[in-house]
């Protein structure tokens, strides 16, 4: 699902680097493209790369220092409805989207963008997902609920040379704890809520000269594990400035000041910290090459070493529509904030505040070829070094289960590689896979958790005009601990269809989980079994 939802992430942070998810993610959430289409004034830049012309190849599944996780995640959402999609249509500005599962599995959403002029918008957008029914753990019923809701609005104004938007949501968390004690009161009615705003104002100055400022806030509450009397509070204050010049054929010169303030109230108050970034970076283009020199310094007054140092530089040859290939240095800080967390396990526990992540360096090579048209094929490999990564455990506190959260520097080495083929609106398929080896100098049931090899495939054919049906297979296996069991392979088969009666409805129907394996998303935690979702989007 993807919310529809203004972008507020500022476009000066990377210059000419290439954003992707990170290809050893197993997501069973599809995307859901809203009606919002807003009307971009000419003069406004949104970056500091120069226009070139791509190769017709599959981008580079480049991963920065934004990935200093060792785990991928999967999605909160229960089922999610895959291949339901919309196609922009400024005529229908509104936007419904509502399945119904077994475990009493939902998925909603709403949105409408409502379109003062062509230079001033807002759009809103609500949602409602999760479940409510009897899992199995250890053989055990147990019965799991885990609902995220939210409402959230967005506002666009284009002035001139430049952008202002504005963005507010607010989502409420509410889950249960996996108990055989007489705790379950306590840990039954877990409540989480966030309330997020930011203000972003992007344009240029002169022609050549373009600048970017940006300020959020966010607050997260959550209950304390065994109390929900006592609330552990995080407010993190965020703000960035970034200003580029294009020097032309000298090349486009920038710089990226950044700072965030975290500060924590109930069990962790005394915690709080302050971190500031710095990013200067230059790009510049000759004949067939693309060179992204830069560096990224952060201070912080949380730990020692209180300044750190990695690269940001990229070098990427594109001599043609048919071969692409790119070498990537880069690194910087992942702060571990109560957001980021609650997206790697809901169950998430930790008696401090979670360490930020520093990437060192986090080096990586790709190449893509397109053999012929509609087929591509893409090989990569990379190094990572990272202080305070973060790793998973299952914790046992009073006869409660929780996903224990705890850091410790390590290495990790990957390879991979892709295939995709399309053949126009009838058929699509994709398979990519990624081997880790990961290096770690003591500590090493730490890697319980962490994935060995990730390996997914996905197939889209259309039937009839209206009808597609869509397989999918996700894979992890992850690393064998010498002495003790190694984690179960998540093995997820799904199978589903969607069917466009007009304009206006889609139905859809989806299976997950068809192999009815018993693995776990999150640690220390049961997955569903077999499991189905129906619904239909509509567009008004």
């Amino acid at each position: 699902m993807k919310r529809y939802t203004t972008s507020l992430i500022a476009l000066a942070l990377v210059a000419g680097a290439i954003a992707q998810t990170p290809a050893d993610t197993i997501n069973r959430m599809v995307l859901v493209e809203s009606t919002y289409n807003p009307i971009i004034a000419g003069a406004v830049k949104h970056s500091f790369i120069p226009e070139e012309v791509k190769p017709n190849v599959k981008k580079e599944a480049v991963s920065y220092a934004d990935d200093t996780l060792p785990l991928t995640r999967f999605s909160r959402t229960a089922k999610k409805a895959e291949g339901v999609s919309t196609q922009e249509d400024k005529h229908l500005p509104g936007y419904a989207h509502l399945g119904i599962g077994n475990y009493t599995n939902l998925n909603g959403l709403a949105a409408y963008n409502l379109q003062f002029n062509d230079n001033n918008n807002i759009a809103f957008d609500a949602h409602l997902e999760g479940w409510n029914g009897k899992l199995k753990s250890n053989g055990e019923p147990w019965h799991s609920h885990l609902y995220d809701m939210g409402i959230g609005a967005d506002y666009r104004l284009l002035m001139g040379k430049g952008e202002l938007n504005a963005h507010i949501d607010a989502t409420r968390y509410q889950y249960n704890y996996l108990t055989t004690s007489d705790f379950a009161g306590q840990t039954d009615l877990q409540a989480s809520n966030r309330l997020n705003g930011a203000l972003t104002l992007r344009g240029n100055i002169k022609e050549h000269l373009y600048y970017h400022v940006k300020a959020a806030y966010t607050h997260f509450g959550r209950n304390s594990h065994l109390t929900s009397k006592v609330r552990d509070v995080e407010g993190h204050l965020h703000a960035e400035m970034s200003v580029g010049l294009d020097m032309y054929e000298k090349g486009i010169a920038s710089l990226l000041v950044h700072t965030d303030w975290i500060n924590y109230a109930g069990i962790h108050h005394s915690n709080g910290f302050l971190a500031v970034g710095l990013t200067p970076q230059w790009e510049y283009k000759h004949a067939d090459f693309l060179f992204n020199a830069g560096l990224n310094l952060d201070v912080n007054t949380h730990h020692k070493p209180w300044v750190q140092a990695s690269p940001k530089c990229k070098i990427s040859y594109l001599p043609d529509n048919i071969f692409s290939a790119s070498l990537t240095l880069d690194g910087g800080r992942q702060l571990n904030t109560y957001t980021q967390l609650y997206e790697l396990s809901p169950y998430w526990i930790s008696t401090v505040p979670v360490r930020p992540s520093y990437t060192w360096l986090h080096s990586r090579l790709s190449a893509g070829l397109r053999i012929i048209d509609g087929l591509h094929l893409q090989l990569f490999g990379g190094y990572r070094i990272t202080d305070n990564a973060l790793f998973e455990t299952v914790t046992d506190t009073l006869g409660t289960i929780y996903t224990g959260i705890t850091t410790h520097n390590a290495s990790e080495a990957y390879i991979g590689g892709d295939i995709e083929y399309a053949y126009k609106d009838l058929l699509s398929i994709s398979a990519s896979g990624t081997y880790h080896y990961w290096m770690l100098k003591d500590h090493i049931a730490l890697l319980a958790r962490a994935p060995k090899v990730d390996a997914q495939a996905d197939a889209r054919v259309r039937i009839l005009n209206g009808l597609y049906a869509h397989t999918a297979l996700r894979m992890r296996f992850f690393c064998p601990i010498a002495g003790q069991d190694t984690e179960k392979a998540i093995i997820n088969w799904s199978l589903g269809a969607r069917y466009a009666l007009n304009r206006h409805i889609t139905f859809f129907l989806d299976g997950h989980n068809l192999l009815n394996r018993h693995h776990s998303y999150y640690t220390g935690y049961p997955s569903q079994g077999i499991s189905f979702m129906a619904g239909a989007t509509f567009k008004f």
